[in-house]
C-alpha cells in the first residue's frame, strides 16, 4: 500500500472586521478588532512564521466620491495553539492573522462618513 497525503487547509470560525476612527488632527482612534477566521491545515503544512505561500492584499478605504485615507497595514500571523482530542480539527496546524492599522494625521482630502476597505489573505501551497 501506498499512501499519499495531501496539504488540505480550510478556514473556519468568526472573523472580526477592523474598524478605527480617523481624524486628521489625530491620525487613527479607537481602532478595534482584526483578526481573521482560524486557518486548519495538515500537521507540519505552515511553520510558525514562515510567510511561504501567504500573500496579503490590502485596499485603502476610499470614499464614494474617490478620495482616498492613506493607510499602512500590519498584518500578523499567530499560533492559534493546539485543538484538543476529539475536536473536529485534532492534531491540525492553526494559525489566525491579526490586522492593525496606521495612517498619518494631516490627511484633510477624505470626506467625512463611513469607508471601507479590504485585507485579503491568501494561501498557496
Amino acid at each position: 500500500m501506498n499512501a499519499t497525503i495531501d496539504s488540505a487547509c480550510i478556514f473556519d470560525g468568526e472573523s472580526t472586521a477592523l474598524s478605527f476612527h480617523y481624524d486628521a488632527v489625530n491620525g487613527i482612534t479607537q481602532q478595534e478588532g482584526g483578526q481573521s477566521a482560524t486557518l486548519y491545515c495538515n500537521f507540519g503544512t505552515m511553520i510558525v512564521d514562515d510567510r511561504h505561500g501567504i500573500t496579503i492584499d490590502t485596499v485603502e478605504p476610499v470614499s464614494p466620491g474617490g478620495n482616498t485615507l492613506r493607510v499602512a497595514y500590519d498584518v500578523q500571523m499567530q499560533d492559534a495553539g493546539g485543538t484538543s482530542p476529539g475536536a473536529q480539527y485534532y492534531g491540525a496546524d492553526a494559525r489566525y492573522w491579526t490586522v492593525t492599522a496606521t495612517a498619518a494625521a494631516g490627511q484633510w482630502q477624505p470626506d467625512t462618513g463611513t469607508k471601507e476597505g479590504s485585507v485579503t489573505i491568501n494561501v498557496s501551497f
